[in-house]
Formats: structure tokens, C-alpha cells, sequence
């Protein structure tokens, strides 16, 4: 609500304030006028607090903590001490100058003053109530709640008012105090000194929290909030701090510079992998990515959408980063195989020409399985009839491309003809023709997917031996064959890198070595259509680097399609780099958004509730212990040391939706944090060997 203030104007103040006693409505606006005088903040609750160090609030707290342990009691007590019950001292003195820090303390700090004092009420309280059934607890807690609303009007501020709401709030903090202490002790990392410091941090804040619940309950979550401002919690500022510290934090975890985390973000972009995160970088970070999603917030559904999305598009990731560093180029299908036969045929043309000159005996032969094949053979058996039809498609072959043949299909069918024609040595220019129209057959037997069919596999079986005849007798024919490769052989290759035999990759290897070039080049583009293939038939929920890379044997068969070369090494390397960088994704993926029925129910839970704080402490406040330790321990915990939906939406920004260039810029903008960070270390170990020096440091607090 707005108030006007006389000589400064409107001013923003809590909708408690029409609950206040005239009386109370003002002191509160002369501290106002106080605090402007001073220009300070116009919310004169949180700059209150930040006036307070936290020597001040831990030193402050702790006197309010035994305040309430000894039902107020605590600063004759306290005084008595120091002045040695007046015999080396003025005690009156003592006392008022502890009542007045008190003062300060409720006045600077209410929330903290409010949940201390509270918080130690609630152990003797609950100690009287296990003698009178409870009416014990309600009557110490009521009386403290009193004391305390008296002080400092804090409670008239935030509605406490019925016994039975001050009870609630003893509850509360007292509940809140255990669970944050056992929170920071165990969080806690290092010696006595560090655990020491985190449990009294979590006992003072969780009293805060497990105090204010009933308030917010009853008086609004505006002054909730307030009371968390009271305690430094909170603030746009404040959220862009923690969020930098925890990443810093969590880049050192995982052995990461900010330099390191820039170098492979450039790396990875360099590899064309341009939708890596500052989340993929390391476990730690993807922890970190987890927890900003932890809490309801307007990144929640983006940062899903996003991991995804670039889940369900890995395998066509994949494959075109294979294609990429291959240097192939497409079609990956026979469509290519039959540009690179042309190609190879235009090549071959003065290889074969060299060749034609020199005449085949009849009569030469080979043995295939101990018997012994001869040419004629194939004129005058059983595989005359395809011999005829193989020069009828030949002669036409070479027709077209500009040759005169003679018309070996009508010699072949003329048995008179026949004899004639195997009489005398024939030339290779004849046999080549038939050899081609044998491609041609073969070529009407294969389907677009590269697969042959019986009869097509048995005249690849007659042509390889009528072929093996003809290079024994020509020397030169064999070499054009080795140099230049003819369709069917392409497609041959093809279909071995296609996957269509089963071959292990060691079989493989040796068989490439016996390949030409363009022989090895079909191959790989057989490979990488496997992979393809592959793709295309991919589980958007799988991992499809396991398709590629899942065992030894997928890792060397990848690699059989980058060529034995420098370059081709060098691309296979990039290949694998890129591959785990895929990996890296994946886990990002499961670590953030999980993957099983448990984070799903997890994950409804958390939809459900408005606030896990609330619920958690409302689950103690009913009784169930039990399920609010299990439920929201981390939560109170994450909440008090900063993790709000502002600094969760903060982390989710930066680990998962800034650009390439954005991720470079705000990592190289992280030195200041840096410098701060190592700053509070410092100041940390300082704090821990002032705490561990004995074990007197945090009584002495009280009497210093």
C-alpha cells in the first residue's frame, strides 16, 4: 500500500501497516523520514538489514536465540557474567547496553531477531510441554511471541496477534532451525570452523523460514518476502551474483577455467557444433543446470523444449557431421555410383584402348574350385544362351557410345558361326563388349536400394571367371581393370559399405586394401548411406551416438570411411571429438530433465506447489516430519542461501539460451565475479581460523 509522508511525499509500504496502532503507524514513519534523511533506501526494511555484517546478524542472533532459551532472561544473565554480578562492573549499565543492541537488532533486523528468539523458545517450550500435554509448548512460545512483538512491533507488523499463531510460528522456526542446521553442517565443506559457521547459518536461517511460514500464511506472502529481504535474501542484484558465483563455482569443480570453458565452446563451434551449452561443459555445470530447474519458473518449459528439440535431432546431426568430415558429396545412393562408373569409364577409355590390340586363345584357361574353365566353355555349355545375351546388349552398349562391332549375337547363334569364331585367337575388344553387356544383366537384377537379385548374383559369378581368363592372357587388360573399376564392381563396393555382408571391420580393412580408388570411394559412400539409413530410422528418444560409436567394432567400421590419408585422419579425429561432444548433450539432457517415472512424478510434484518452501514447511506444520525432510530439505536449504525463481531463471539463461557469441562475452565478463569470489574465500578461511582457534570463539560472541 502508498502512504503520503509529510515533506517527503508517496512512499510504498507493507499492507500491514493499516494493522498497526496508531502508535506503531508513527514510529514507523518517523523512521522513514530518519532513513530518508540519511538517502537511504525507501525501503527502510531491506537497507536495515544490509546495514547489518554478518558478524553483526550471527553475533545479534545468537543473543536473541538465548533470549528466548531463557525466556528473556539471557541479558541479566549475560551481564551478570561480564560484571561479575556487579563486583567488577556497573551491571545496570550492562544491561541496558545489551537490551539496547537487542533493540537495534529487532528494529534493523526483525525477521532474524523475530525467528531467533523464537527458535530458542521453542526447546524449553517443548521440554514443559512433554509435562503438561502440550498446554506448555503453546504457553512459552505465546510468551516469547509476546515479548518480542512487544519489543519491536514486529509482530502487530505481521498480524501475530493469537496465541495459537504464535504457536504456529514456534513451530516453525523451531522445525525450520533443526532442518537448517543439519543442512549446513552437512552442506557444509572443510573443517570444524566451516561446518560450524554452516550449521549456525542454517539453524538462523531456517528459523527465519520455518518462522515466517505462519505469517505468510496468515498475513500474505508480501510479508513473507519482506522478512526474507530482512535477512539479505533476494534482489535482481543479489540473483545475478549467485547465479555467476555458482557457475564460477561450478567451472572449477569441474577443472574449468573461464578460459578453458571459452576454448571448447570455440572448439566446438569450429566443429560445427553450434548448439553446445555452457551446461554441457562439465558434470558440475550440468548439476547446476538441474537445480535451476529445481524450482517453478518461466525458463522451465523453454530449457525442456530446447534439450528436446536438440535431442530428437541428433542422429541428422550426426550423419551430416560424418558426410562433413568425410569431404563426400552426395547422392548416397547407386545414383552416385553410376555418376562415378561413368566417370570412371571416360577415364579408362586409352587404358582399355592400349589393350584392344592383343588376341585371346580360345583354349585359356583357369581352374575355379579344381576344375579347370576354359573361354569356349562359355559358348558351348550351359551358359551359351547367356553369352548370346550378353553380346546382344553389348554390341548395343557399344553402338551407342559411338563403336562399330560386329554383331557377336547373331555369330554366337549360328553354330557354323560359333565354330568360326573360336577357331582362331579373338580379340579383347569383342570379349570386353560381351563383359559389358554381363554389367548390363546384372544391372536390370539390382533394386535402387543396391540389392542384387539370384540370377544377377550368378552372372557376377560367370563374368568374374570370364574375366579372370581374359586378364591372364592380356597383362594390359588386367591393369586397366586394377586402375579403372566398371559398374558392377562399384556397385560392389557399395554394397559392402552398405552393410549388405555381414563383415567385420578387421575382413574389411584388408579388403579395401585390395580396392582402386574409386572402388574405396564407393565404399565409403556406401558407409555413410548405412549411417543414413541409420538416421532416418533413429528413436528421437535414443542416443544415436551409440548407433555409430557404441562399441569397438561400430568405431573402426566408422572409420574405414575416411580415406587412409593425412586429411582423412584428420577428419575421422574431428569426427570423434564431435561425437563426444553428442555424448555431453545426451547427459545434459538426462542429468536436467531425467528420464525416469520417479523425476516425472518428481516433476509433477513440484508443478503442483506453489512455492516448495510453503509446502514444505507446511508438511511440518501438520506433523508429516518425515515427508517434509524428504521432500524439501534441499529446497529450504537452496532458497536460503539465494536459489530463488529470480536467480533459478538467471541460471537457466546462462547455462542454457544464450548464443554462441553471448556465451563467449558473458564468460569473458565473469572476471569481476571471479575476483569476488576468491575475495570471500579468503575472507572465509580468515573467519575459519578465527572460529576453529578454540573452542570459545562463539560463547565469547556474547560477552564481547
Amino acid at each position: 500500500m502508498q502512504i503520503e509522508v509529510k515533506g517527503i511525499g508517496i512512499v510504498e509500504v507493507p499492507d500491514t501497516f493499516a494493522d498497526l496502532d496508531p502508535e506503531s503507524q508513527k514510529l514507523y514513519v518517523q523512521k522513514i523520514k530518519l532513513q530518508t534523511s540519511k538517502q537511504q533506501s525507501t525501503d527502510p526494511v531491506e537497507e536495515a538489514a544490509e546495514d547489518l555484517s554478518f558478524l553483526d546478524k550471527l553475533q545479534g542472533g545468537t543473543r536473541s536465540f538465548f533470549q528466548g532459551l531463557t525466556f528473556g532472561f539471557a541479558d541479566e544473565i549475560e551481564a551478570g557474567l561480564r560484571t561479575g554480578g556487579g563486583l567488577i562492573g556497573d551491571y545496570s549499565k550492562t544491561v541496558k547496553s545489551i537490551r539496547d543492541d537487542l533493540d537495534e537488532l529487532r528494529a534493523k533486523n526483525t525477521a532474524l531477531a523475530l525467528s531467533s528468539e523464537i527458535t530458542g523458545a521453542f526447546f524449553p517450550s517443548l521440554a514443559a510441554g512433554l509435562f503438561t500435554g502440550g498446554a506448555g509448548t503453546g504457553a512459552g512460545l505465546a510468551a516469547t511471541g509476546a515479548r518480542v512483538a512487544q519489543g519491536a512491533k514486529a509482530a502487530q507488523a505481521a498480524k501475530v496477534s493469537s496465541p495459537s499463531l504464535l504457536k504456529s510460528m514456534g513451530q516453525g522456526a523451531g522445525r525450520g532451525a533443526a532442518y537448517g542446521t543439519a543442512y549446513g553442517v552437512g552442506t557444509a565443506e572443510g573443517g570444524l570452523g566451516e561446518r560450524t559457521v554452516g550449521g549456525i547459518t542454517g539453524g538462523l536461517t531456517g528459523g527465519v523460514l520455518g518462522g515466517a511460514v505462519p505469517v505468510a500464511l496468515q498475513g500474505g506472502i508480501g510479508a513473507a518476502k519482506t522478512l526474507g529481504k530482512s535477512f539479505g535474501v533476494g534482489g535482481t542484484k543479489a540473483a545475478e551474483k549467485f547465479s555467476d558465483v555458482k557457475i564460477l563455482q561450478a567451472l572449477e569443480r569441474d577443472g574449468l577455467s573461464r578460459q578453458g570453458a571459452i576454448e571448447k565452446l570455440k572448439a566446438a563451434e569450429k566443429l560445427g557444433q553450434k548448439d553446445l551449452l555452457i551446461a554441457d561443459l562439465g558434470e558440475e555445470l550440468s548439476q547446476l543446470g538441474y537445480a535451476s530447474q529445481a524450482i517453478a519458473g518461466g525458463a522451465r518449459k523453454d530449457v525442456a523444449d530446447k534439450l528436446y528439440n536438440r535431442s530428437s535431432s541428433q542422429s541428422e546431426r550426426v550423419t551430416e557431421d560424418l558426410i562433413d568430415q568425410t569431404k563426400l558429396k552426395g547422392p548416397f545412393s547407386l545414383e552416385y555410383v553410376d555418376d562415378l562408373a561413368a566417370k570412371q569409364k571416360i577415364a579408362a577409355g586409352p587404358a582399355y584402348k592400349k589393350s584392344d590390340p592383343v588376341l585371346v586363345s580360345p583354349n585359356a584357361s583357369i581352374k575355379v574350385d579344381g576344375t579347370t574353365v576354359s573361354l569356349k566353355d562359355f559358348f558351348t555349355g550351359s551358359r551359351k544362351e547367356l553369352m548370346i545375351q550378353s553380346a546382344k546388349d553389348g554390341v548395343k552398349i557399344a553402338k551407342a557410345e559411338g563403336e562399330n562391332v560386329i554383331d557377336l549375337a547373331k555369330i554366337l547363334k549360328d553354330p557354323d558361326l560359333t565354330k568360326e569364331f573360336l577357331s582362331k585367337p579373338i580379340e579383347t575388344k569383342f570379349l570386353h563388349t560381351i563383359k559389358k553387356g554381363m554389367d548390363a544383366i546384372i544391372n536390370k537384377g539390382t533394386d535402387s536400394f543396391g540389392k542384387v537379385n539370384p540370377y544377377g548374383i550368378a552372372v557376377i559369378n560367370t563374368k568374374n571367371t570370364f574375366n579372370k581368363i581374359i586378364e591372364r592372357s592380356n597383362p594390359a587388360y588386367a591393369k586397366a581393370n586394377k586402375d579403372f573399376s566398371d559398374v558392377a564392381r562399384l556397385k560392389d563396393a557399395f554394397n559392402t559399405g552398405l552393410g549388405q555382408k555381414r563383415i567385420k571391420a578387421e575382413r574389411l580393412s584388408k579388403l579395401l586394401k585390395g580396392m582402386n580408388d574409386a572402388e574405396k570411394e564407393a565404399f565409403r559412400v556406401g558407409m555413410v548411406a548405412r549411417i543414413q539409413d541409420k538416421s532416418d530410422k533413429a528413436n528421437f528418444s535414443r542416443d544415436f551416438t551409440t548407433e555409430v560409436f557404441g562399441s569397438k567394432e561400430k568405431e573402426n567400421l566408422i572409420r574405414l570411411a575416411f580415406p587412409q590419408t593425412k586429411k582423412g585422419m584428420e577428419g575421422y579425429k574431428n569426427f570423434k571429438e564431435i561425437i563426444e561432444l553428442e555424448k555431453k548433450k545426451v547427459q545434459t539432457k538426462n542429468t536436467v530433465l531425467g528420464n525416469s517415472a520417479t523425476n516425472k512424478r518428481g516433476e509433477v510434484m513440484r508443478d503442483a506447489e506453489i512455492d516448495p518452501t510453503l509446502g514444505v514447511v507446511g508438511r511440518a506444520l501438520v506433523g508429516d516430519l518425515p515427508g517434509a525432510a524428504r521432500q524439501g530439505l534441499a529446497a529450504i536449504g537452496a532458497r536460503s542461501s539465494g536459489l530463488n525463481p529470480e536467480s533459478a531463471n538467471l541460471l537457466a539463461k546462462k547455462l542454457f539460451q544464450l548464443s554462441p557469441q553471448e556465451q563467449i562475452r558473458y564468460l569473458s565478463g565473469l572476471g569481476a565475479s571471479e575476483q569476488m569470489l576468491v575475495q570471500q574465500s579468503l575472507n572465509a578461511l580468515k573467519l575459519q581460523a578465527g572460529l576453529s582457534a578454540g573452542a570459545g570463539t562463539i560463547p565469547s560472541l556474547l560477552t564481547q
